[in-house]
């Protein structure tokens, strides 16, 4: 799936989607219409034909669109005044107006003057033929009579018109939902009764309530107007609150919609197309399932709670990838092309511009002013008052309305009846917009010893000609040391926001800023010095470039230094900005935190905040990280968590660093709904404790060699009868670390016979056995059990090995004879030579008691496993070669000339054809495990004629 950038661009929210077969229609939240695709007919409204790529926005005469319809040649659009709009080819008279016109290229309204008595009209909904009005009390349609719209009247071929259709129900019902197809106009009452206009007749369908959406698909035509007719069987599927799905077939009857998956599904929207099924989750997951209903004849006419579907529709769903917030779903008519609405990802996240910082030019200004002097490199104007002098700047008090005749001089006299007190204040509101005498209520202490200091200010403001101040003070006056509001206002004017025009008197301009790419820039250095620390202590300090005519140069493109010095006049950043481009936002942060401007910093957090996404988060993330911006990275590590299953798919975080991963791995299970430290292993309630596991496996005692416990003589002789074979059996042999009962001693000819097997052949079952202790620390039960199964498995074929030749039958004497002898050299070596075992030795060190250790390999274990692969490892192989020989075959010709055209590329780069002194070859990897192809006769490939 891919996002429609034009939307997210320009911001705009879509609450419904319609598609046909060759156009789309979206309706916005602000109740805009957007239109896009082919414009034959006049189907998209723009007043010409031609097809739109892009969506375009339609004129909607001026009223705002609640819900729209297409059908395939045409446009319905239902406005918040109750009117319809419709659009596109009038054929079949599906556009409803009057009087008739063949196409309509521009919205015209649809002729609804039969429906005022039953209402405002709630719904619509267009098919290829006719169009569907409904209110709450009746349902209207214009267009082909064809067996869809219910009654059968030969004179009437078309309704140019919208004409009320035959409902049936009770008069105290409701119309909730209404539905259209190809056949059949189908809607559902608020008893929760289904009916269908279908073939001339309303059809009850059935009782089911708490219906959510109701979906048709199809339906039969019987008309003979221009050769329409046919059709396929109607369809009609509906959602309850419950989650459940429901499916109603001509043929089949109703049928309960069976969810194929592993886990329940809270279902909250449907699409029906065909046999296809497109759901929604209230979880945001998107599915699409194809149906297989099981043949029955059982039709129901009510559903209730406890009622039971005898015929299940099995649906095997397939989520769609990506899709994680998805709210509803819709597609064409042949289910070719999907649409999904989902939820904006950053919904849920708090960092936004409503919650920006507060302006902080005021407090700059406010401590630049209580930082000049008479003294300092900066002022350039000073204001002599009793012998005391004040220093100022000359940008700033003519960017506040100063006439430039007083600025004109380097000292001003201020006249003798302004005290000093009050021209402080004055200078106060000309560089922070504000002061102390413009508050109701009592005065501070200060102007307590001034008979009326509203009156001495508005005397000062006349003589700096600051205007602004005189209009705020005429509404104030003064008594017994209270500041009073005029009883004809209700309040004070609101002043505008504090900000200085940098384009404003360029004879001011008393630095040069240079940027990388050579541009210059004229500012002030007071505005710089007041907003920044870095050119604060430039200018103050006495640093060459504070002086007069000197250059500042910025290691910033023009652009970013453009946005830099607007913002530090401004206190703003341009709207326009957060449309640019992303790196130009992420230079301005790093530029900001470069030069020290935490105000800005934060202002490109905001900007950073808005233009989230999920290709961008992680990268945004690792930003905020390295440049300290903590309330960036709060941001968008909740949009990590609220987007955490797209996020993963998609393997964004595999970028992350590990430091930063664990951060967000603990913020995600902080900020998550589940809280992971509550979840816990559940085990049986018969299950044994960590403690009892311990306690068993420490008192297990191991020993150098496998103990031997033969078997008992009266059970093995009868087991051991001759089989249908006519050959003795040998008897089983049990190994285990510690008896687990008590021992039975075996007969004479059982031991001899147990011993030379032990020398004769190699067991499987000690394989098994030994692997048990080789793959766990504790020994599991169920390995000892797997020699049954391994006995019953026959050797696979050596080839390499000699075949093996038995001795021939001696009689019980000369049996007797041996066994004797061979029992009197077992008793001579017993204690010098160890009997040869075809299984591994358990080995127990004395710091680590469970960790067991494997004894070297015997030479009949070495025998075998040098032998050849069995025959699960040669169909293994075979299949392989096979699945490779499929993989080449039906390899697109466009991969291979993707091939060849690297091949060539990495040719040119390595520049194979001039280099001399080593050889580069480039060629295509072909695998070499591949089968032979089987060539098959003609005859047998096609059929014979």
């Amino acid at each position: 799936p891919e996002v429609l950038e034009f939307f997210r661009r320009n911001a705009l929210s879509i609450k419904e989607i319609c598609m046909e077969e060759f156009h789309t229609v979206f309706v916005t939240s602000c109740h805009q219409v957007y239109v896009c695709g082919h414009g034959q007919g006049g189907r998209l409204g723009i007043g010409k034909e031609k097809p739109l790529l892009i969506p375009t926005q339609l004129p909607t005469r001026g009223e705002s669109c609640i819900h729209a319809a297409v059908g395939l040649n045409h446009t319905l659009l239902l406005l918040s005044n109750g009117g319809v709009l419709s659009c596109g080819s009038n054929l079949h008279h599906q556009l409803g107006i009057s009087p008739y016109a063949e196409h309509s290229s521009t919205p015209r309204y649809v002729n609804i003057n039969a429906t005022r008595p039953f209402g405002v009209i709630s719904a619509i909904c267009a098919s290829r033929y006719h169009s569907v009005f409904c209110t709450s009390k009746a349902i209207f349609a214009c267009g082909l009579n064809a067996g869809q719209l219910g009654c059968r009247d030969n004179r009437m071929d078309f309704f140019t018109v919208p004409q009320q259709l035959a409902v049936v129900g009770r008069e105290t019902d409701l119309i909730t939902h209404v539905t259209t197809s190809l056949g059949s106009v189908s809607y559902a009452t608020s008893s929760g009764d289904i009916f269908t206009f279908h073939q001339f007749q309303c059809k009850k369908i059935m009782r089911c309530p708490d219906i959510v959406k109701l979906e048709s698909q199809g339906g039969h035509l019987a008309s003979v107007v221009n050769g329409i007719e046919g059709g396929e069987d109607l369809k009609i599927t509906w959602l309850t609150k419950r989650g459940t799905v429901f499916i109603w077939q001509e043929k089949r009857g109703i049928s309960k919609c069976s969810i194929g998956t592993g886990r329940i599904l809270s279902i909250c929207d449907i699409c029906l197309r065909n046999d296809t099924l497109l759901m929604v989750t209230k979880y945001g997951e998107a599915f699409s399932g194809l149906m297989k209903t099981r043949e029955t004849g059982v039709i129901l006419e009510k559903v209730t709670k406890n009622s039971e579907i005898p015929c299940w529709c099995s649906v095997n769903i397939k989520q769609f990838s990506n899709m994680h917030r998805a709210l509803s779903i819709t597609s064409d008519p042949k289910g070719k092309n999907i649409a999904v609405i989902q939820a904006h990802p950053s919904n849920p996240v708090g960092f936004r511009r409503a919650n920006t910082r507060t302006s902080s030019i005021a407090s700059h200004m406010k401590s630049f002013l209580e930082q000049a002097s008479e003294y300092d490199n900066l002022h350039d104007i000073t204001f002599s008052i009793n012998n005391t002098k004040v220093a100022a700047h000359k940008f700033i008090m003519a960017s506040r309305g100063c006439p430039w005749s007083l600025l004109q001089k380097s000292s001003v006299q201020v006249p003798s009846g302004i005290p000093l007190v009050i021209f402080e204040e004055l200078l106060k509101f000309v560089y922070t917009g504000d002061s102390a005498l413009l508050h109701l209520g009592k005065c501070r202490e200060p102007f307590l010893e001034i008979a009326d200091p509203v009156k001495k200010l508005a005397e000062a403001a006349t003589f700096a000609g600051v205007e602004e101040l005189q209009k705020r003070l005429q509404s104030l006056r003064f008594e017994n040391g209270v500041i009073y509001c005029f009883k004809e206002l209700k309040g004070l004017p609101s002043s505008p926001p504090m900000c200085f025009d940098r384009q404003l008197l360029p004879a001011l301009c008393d630095v040069d800023v240079v940027c990388d790419d050579s541009v210059i820039l004229k500012a002030h250095k007071c505005i710089l010095a007041a907003r920044m620390e870095y050119f604060n202590n430039m200018f103050m300090s006495g640093w060459t470039e504070a002086e007069m005519g000197m250059k500042i140069h910025l290691q910033c493109s023009s652009r970013i230094v453009n946005w830099i010095l607007d913002f530090l006049y401004t206190d703003r950043l341009p709207e326009s900005l957060g449309c640019e481009d992303l790196d130009n936002i992420i230079k301005l942060l790093i530029a900001s935190d470069q030069y020290l401007i935490d105000d800005l910093k934060d202002e490109c957090a905001i900007y950073l905040s808005e233009l989230l996404s999920l290709k961008n988060c992680v990268m945004i993330l690792q930003l905020a990280n390295t440049y300290n911006e903590q309330s960036l990275k709060v941001s968008v590590m909740e949009y990590i968590a609220y987007n955490l299953n797209a996020v993963i798919e998609n393997r964004y975080l595999e970028f992350l660093d590990d430091a930063l991963l664990s951060e967000l791995n603990d913020y995600c299970r902080e900020s998550l709904a589940v809280k992971f430290k509550d979840r816990a292993i559940c085990t049986y309630f018969d299950a044994p404790s960590d403690e009892e596991i311990v306690e068993a496996a420490l008192e297990m005692s191991f020993t150098d060699s496998p103990m031997e416990f033969p078997v008992i003589a009266d059970e093995e002789n009868d087991r051991q009868k001759l089989g249908s074979s006519g050959k003795k059996k040998t008897p089983k042999k049990i190994f285990a670390a510690s008896p687990p009962g008590p021992v039975f001693s075996p007969s004479e000819s059982d031991r001899i016979r147990m011993s030379v097997s032990v020398e004769s052949a190699f067991s499987p079952s000690s394989s098994s056995f030994e692997s048990s202790f080789n793959n766990y620390e504790f020994p599991l039960l169920s390995e000892s059990f797997s020699a049954k199964a391994e006995l019953a498995k026959s050797p696979p074929k050596q080839s390499v090995e000699p075949r093996r030749v038995y001795p021939p039958k001696l009689s019980q004497k000369q049996r007797k004879k041996l066994a004797s002898e061979f029992e009197e050299k077992l008793d001579l070596n017993q204690d010098e030579v160890k009997p040869k075992r075809g299984w591994a030795k358990i080995e127990l060190p004395p710091e680590t008691p469970l960790e067991l250790s494997r004894s070297p390999i015997t030479e009949p274990a070495k025998k075998i496993q040098e032998a050849g692969p069995n025959l699960v490892e040669i169909i293994a192989k075979e299949q392989q070669k096979r699945t490779n020989l499929r993989k080449m075959t039906t390899k697109p010709f466009h991969l291979t000339q993707m091939e060849d055209s690297a091949m060539l590329d990495l040719e040119e780069f390595y520049n194979v054809g001039c280099s001399y002194e080593e050889r580069i070859t480039i060629t295509r990897v072909v695998p070499l495990n591949v089968a032979e192809p089987t060539w098959m006769p003609l005859s047998r490939r096609l059929p014979v004629l």
